[in-house]
């Protein structure tokens, strides 16, 4: 939700909103603004009050994030090592 009025600045958008459907999700504190020429679809979810950066802050200095992801994401992470 934060980034969805962002999206016509993004590079190729023209050619990325012909193949794709853009799922934005609510977000507290931000608006969702998106612009109009992008398809999107607009999700409402409870927040959870943790965010990317909190998430990668933690993975960075040693604490666990295990419980604010996917078993997906979380297997991907430790198997590449990200964020170490």
């Amino acid at each position: 939700g934060d980034n969805a009025q962002e999206l016509r600045t993004w590079k190729d958008i023209d050619e990325l909103a012909k193949m794709a459907t853009f799922i934005v999700v609510n977000r507290p504190g931000h608006k969702r603004n998106i612009w109009k020429r992008i398809k999107h679809v607009l999700i409402t979810m409870p927040g959870i009050g943790v965010s990317a950066s909190y998430i990668r802050y933690c993975l960075k200095n040693g604490e666990s994030a295990r419980y604010f992801l996917p078993d997906d994401v979380w297997a991907y992470i430790i198997k590449n090592k990200l964020y170490q």
